[in-house]
């Protein structure tokens, strides 16, 4: 039998570091408050570089309780997930910090899906004087469909705020409530059923506006892939990873070829849409909150579309004439 390891809490009469890990003060906290963008930035990357550690701790915990990994000491890995969680932790109020200490950081904390981290990185790194139009911003992350990476070129969008997008997306994922049958809601505990009724009451306010475009843009691609008005799409992904000689999946190219997305795909769809509409909002607030001109979006000034989805938790719309 394998003696389990002990931690020892001194080493050569000096307190082991992993004991010293403790919460920020009040003043520290403060501190990252003042941060620039660029200070905000390399701590928004400190924080995902944390998390993707304690995620690698939890997945040795994982292989050590599954007996398949017998290197993993579960008692001295646990011990440095929890202290990576604490740091975790330690980092996100900071930058919440950083988040509230500005109105626009304020105006996206209100919104259900974006957290204290994907705000802070929203400021850090989209420059709201430089974007004179939502479109800027889609461009800059990775959210324009006509953009194109070839081989050999620098890539034409901004790698760490693309993942704060898909991130932001996944959130506003979880807050949607997918429906149930009602054999399927009886099945529930009565702590599910709580959380259920919470998520529903935060879904139907104005915080949830981008969780509920979410399930409408998907009810819609789900309807369109069913009737075959996704063909162009399915042709064109097929096409892309025959010329990058990618290898597809039998189930995937089967799907493909039959005009259709799959159901993944469609839901990153629906999601990239809710997102792009935040973007478009928080760039609508963020020029108003500066006093910058608004540029109207091109498919309400010339497009023809007299829609328009005003900016949720926000009274400033009627500063700036929008709808037509």
């Amino acid at each position: 039998m394998t003696k389990k390891a002990t931690l020892p809490t001194e080493t050569n009469g000096t307190h082991n570091l992993l004991d010293d890990i403790r919460r920020l003060s009040r003043a520290e906290v403060l501190e990252a408050a003042s941060f620039d963008r660029e200070q905000a930035m390399a701590l928004v990357g400190l924080y995902y570089s944390i998390q993707k550690t304690r995620i690698g701790a939890s997945n040795k915990i994982s292989a050590h309780e599954r007996e398949v990994d017998a290197l993993a000491d579960s008692a001295l890995i646990k011990h440095l997930k929890d202290d990576l969680h604490t740091l975790e932790k330690q980092t996100a109020r900071g930058l919440k910090a950083f988040a509230e200490s500005q109105p626009l950081g304020r105006w996206a904390l209100q919104i259900q899906g974006v957290g204290p981290v994907v705000a802070a990185g929203l400021l850090a790194h989209i420059d709201i004087h430089k974007a004179r139009t939502a479109g800027a911003i889609w461009r800059f992350a990775g959210l324009d469909p006509t953009m194109v990476w070839n081989a050999g070129e620098k890539r034409p969008w901004n790698a760490s705020l693309k993942r704060l997008c898909y991130i932001m997306g996944e959130s506003f994922k979880k807050v949607a409530v997918a429906e149930r049958t009602e054999e399927e809601l009886a099945a529930l505990t009565d702590k599910q059923k709580k959380t259920r009724e919470v998520r529903l009451e935060n879904l139907h306010g104005e915080a949830g506006l981008y969780a509920r475009l979410y399930l409408e843009r998907k009810k819609r691609e789900v309807e369109r892939n069913e009737s075959g008005l996704m063909r162009e799409a399915a042709m064109k992904k097929l096409e892309e990873a025959r010329i990058k000689k990618r290898r597809i999946p039998k189930e995937l190219k089967e799907i493909w070829e039959a005009g259709r997305l799959p159901p993944m795909g469609l839901d990153r769809r629906a999601a990239r849409y809710a997102v792009s509409m935040f973007l478009s909002h928080y760039h609508q607030v963020g020029r108003e909150l500066a006093g910058l001109t608004l540029v109207r979006p091109w498919v309400i000034e010339h497009g023809g579309h007299a829609h328009y989805i005003p900016p949720p938790l926000w009274n400033g719309a009627s500063k700036v004439e929008l709808s037509v």
